[in-house]
């Protein structure tokens, strides 16, 4: 028989594990996300600027005119864009509910153990401002990502 002192310590070791991977997997979809951000703003933003066509007619004459092949892929790449952002905040969210999860039965652990004033509960408030801040950034730059290339599709003419 497994002695219950013998099954919490390999339950701590098992939950400790599980938040190490939660924040490395947390931590990998926020920097895939930023780069993906980046390179879809890049590759938008040249798009856009080829949303709208100059033809010179004459001298001093110049007609403007849409690429409806550059406006299909603007909009594709735009909602490519928010649906990343969107899967990513979803992402986001259940790794902080998993945490707060896994961090409530790490703590009632160490309460039935009488530990949990080795523990600083101030650093559960620091997580959840580093996940409000990943997710701030996400939405941050997907806002950018999506509206520069229509800037830059409405100047250029």
């Amino acid at each position: 028989m497994v002695k219950p002192t013998a099954m919490k310590e390999h339950l701590h070791e098992q939950i400790s594990s599980e938040l190490k991977q939660s924040t490395r997997t947390d931590t990998i979809v926020v920097v895939v996300a930023i780069f993906l951000n980046l390179l879809f703003l890049g590759i938008n933003s040249g798009v856009a600027g080829t949303v709208r066509e100059i033809d010179y007619i004459g001298p001093g004459v110049e007609r403007t005119s849409i690429n409806p092949t550059a406006v299909v892929i603007m909009v594709i790449l735009m909602i490519v864009i928010i649906s990343i952002n969107f899967f990513v905040l979803r992402i986001l969210a259940r790794g902080k509910e998993r945490r707060a999860k896994l961090m409530a039965g790490l703590m009632k652990m160490y309460q039935e153990e009488g530990m949990e004033q080795y523990y600083d509960l101030s650093i559960e408030k620091g997580y959840e401002a580093r996940y409000n801040l990943f997710s701030a950034v996400i939405v941050s730059l997907g806002a950018v990502a999506v509206l520069i290339p229509i800037l830059v599709s409405s100047m250029s003419c």
